[in-house]
């Protein structure tokens, strides 16, 4: 599903509703976001991930030694 593409359920009132108007802008910018820079974001924990992994072999700590 796009996150341009319409949700299948939309609460027409209640509670539900109130919330969903109110969360639903943020929910888009957050997708349109994630879209943008998302994997950017995860190569860059990657890389983090093994620079970690990779300084505590160097320094004798690691858990796989």
């Amino acid at each position: 599903m796009d996150a341009h593409d319409p949700v299948p359920y939309v609460p027409r009132r209640g509670v539900l509703a109130r919330w969903w108007q109110r969360l639903d802008p943020v929910d888009l910018a957050v997708a349109r976001f994630m879209e943008r820079i998302g994997v950017r974001l995860l190569r860059v924990s990657l890389a983090i991930v093994f620079i970690w992994f990779g300084a505590l072999k160097v320094v004798g700590a690691s858990p796989a030694a």
